[in-house]
């Protein structure tokens, strides 16, 4: 710009995408060198229209009232202001000129073009004829002169290549030398880097499988560990409901005991009173008897004495003496049957606190530990060799029934090591109640499912829970 006249610069807009019939940007005749600026703002359907610096070129281009042409580069202010110099040249003619601004890609054959405005330019009062209209192409001149700077460019640079040819002339067989050295060089890398791409590729296999087999571990290492949690539970469970009827059966034989003693104690004692009294009925039947034998004689020799009163008296006395026989025979008697309900009372306070020692029973130690002998034989129960086919899935479940299982049962699955692939593509998982498992998979396969063995453990066993050998291999498959 020029440092003695300040340049005048209005603002308009043009909308690249509309008409811009009502746009005129005013001027006046013979107006120019650097005086006079039109600042456009670029818009898309009344948004901002962004240019790419460095990547596109904007021209104004237009046609003045006589026919000149007039094709000039726009500067670029920021992404969507352009500024358009009002040359001496475009205000050489008075008149209305049609104008639009041109956005030319420098690197493809592409350019987006504004429709037309308009160029007024005022007549001057002051003719000033020695400005001659013409076309003015001021984009071709500057890219002219750049073409001239690069033709002078070139001559130097070919003069240094004259230079930098002789030399290289000079050390060609230098280079070529170093070439083969550098080739085998490369040959060399080459060779290492295929080692080494080789070698990157056998680690990042293994690296895969590593993970994968990491991830399967950690898997089983977290079920293993649930599976130990449920059964540790369950076996301090089990050893509590032990624990508690090993005291309830000690407390028993305690009492058992006790009463026994007891018992027996009374029992003794009854039978030793029952045999005092049959001593005592015996020596008064012995007595008795001989007082009779004493009496009669007595009687009959009253009789022969004449005294026939006192041979009454001694008939009552011998009643009297036969009543006592009588009465220690009762009392034998009473003492036999007090000693056979002594050893019934025994007998009935086994009975009551549950002890009988001809079979099992938690009252005695012998029992107690035959319980437990059956117990372990009763919580492990295995299924084994059970396969799975594809028709016997409906609506993706199949159960295994047995009237062993429970929903409190601790179950292990081990299927057969050729099925692992199928069980992780199918996402096979399981759920069980009282009487069966119910298998459940996501993804359908037609491969069949083959389980070595099913381990079932119950820690809490049903009332007269039995074990036989065919009802622990029995298994019913269906998919109800």
């Amino acid at each position: 710009m020029s440092e003695t006249i300040t340049p005048l610069i209005q603002k308009y807009t043009v909308d690249l995408a509309s008409n811009n019939n009502f746009l005129f940007i005013k001027g006046v005749q013979y107006d120019g060198h650097s005086t006079r600026y039109a600042d456009i703002t670029l818009l898309n359907n009344g948004q901002s229209y962004e240019l790419v610096e460095n990547e596109v070129t904007v021209t104004i281009r237009g046609t003045k009232p006589d026919n000149k042409i007039i094709f000039n580069e726009c500067e670029i202010l920021n992404p969507n202001v352009i500024r358009v110099e009002i040359t001496q040249q475009m205000s050489a003619v008075a008149g209305k000129s049609d104008y639009e601004i041109s956005i030319i890609s420098n690197t493809e054959n592409r350019a987006l073009t504004s429709f037309p405005f308009y160029i007024v330019i005022s007549k001057s009062s002051f003719p000033a004829d020695e400005v001659i209209s013409s076309n003015e192409f001021g984009i071709l001149v500057d890219k002219i002169h750049q073409v001239d700077k690069l033709e002078k460019d070139v001559s130097a640079i070919k003069e240094e290549m004259r230079e930098v040819t002789d030399e290289c002339i000079s050390s060609t067989q230098d280079c070529n030398e170093a070439t083969d050295r550098a080739n085998a060089l490369i040959s060399d890398m080459e060779e290492l880097h295929q080692t080494v791409s080789d070698a990157e590729a056998i680690r990042v296999q293994n690296e895969n499988k590593r993970q994968e087999d990491t991830a399967i571990a950690i898997e089983n290492a977290e079920k293993a560990t649930n599976d130990a949690i449920n059964a540790t539970d369950s076996l301090r469970e089990l050893e509590d409901a032990v624990r508690e009827a090993e005291n309830n059966r000690v407390n028993a034989e305690n009492k058992r005991q006790e009463d026994t003693s007891t018992a027996i104690t009374n029992a003794e004692n009854a039978t030793q009173n029952a045999n005092e009294a049959t001593n005592n009925a015996i020596q008064a039947t012995t007595n008795a008897d001989h007082a009779t034998s004493e009496a009669q004689k007595r009687i009959d020799n009253f009789d022969e004495l004449g005294f026939p009163e006192i041979a009454d008296k001694t008939i009552q006395a011998t009643s009297d003496a036969n009543q006592a026989t009588e009465n220690a025979n009762n009392a034998i008697k009473n003492a036999e049957d007090a000693t056979a309900a002594a050893w019934e009372a025994i007998e009935a306070i086994q009975d009551t606190i549950g002890i009988d020692d001809s079979k099992e029973s938690l009252a005695t130690s012998w029992s107690s530990s035959h319980t437990r002998e059956e117990i372990d034989k009763a919580k492990r129960i295995s299924l084994s060799n059970i396969i799975i086919t594809p028709s016997d899935w409906i609506d993706k479940k199949v159960y295994i029934r047995n009237n062993k299982i429970t929903l409190s049962s601790v179950i292990d699955i081990y299927y057969s090591h050729d099925c692992f692939e199928v069980i992780d593509e199918m996402d096979i998982h399981y759920e069980q109640g009282d009487g069966y498992i119910c298998f459940k998979f996501t993804y359908e396969s037609k491969n069949n499912i083959v389980i070595d063995n099913i381990m079932i453990e119950n820690y809490y066993l049903p009332e007269k829970f039995t074990m036989s050998g065919t009802e622990r291999n029995e298994v019913i498959l269906d998919g109800n």
